[in-house]
């Protein structure tokens, strides 16, 4: 239904949304830098943070094991 598609019903069943500094919505963990500024957002408010290392795995990058 459109309700599951509503961004607080997200946050209801536990996820977080990630933004960047300009308030962008981040999918992946390439888009980030050691240093870069975040918030992230839960059900019941947020926390701003700051990026200390990036590390992404081949099940996450998007990537085939075999690219």
């Amino acid at each position: 239904s459109v309700e599951r598609l509503n961004p607080n019903a997200v946050l209801d069943r536990g996820y977080s949304i990630v933004t960047d500094g300009a308030g962008a919505i981040l999918r992946n963990a390439a888009a980030l830098e050691p240093n870069d500024r975040i918030t992230v957002f839960f059900r019941t408010g947020r926390a701003d943070a700051t990026v200390t290392s990036v590390t992404q795995d081949e099940e996450t990058s998007g990537k085939s094991p075999t690219h």
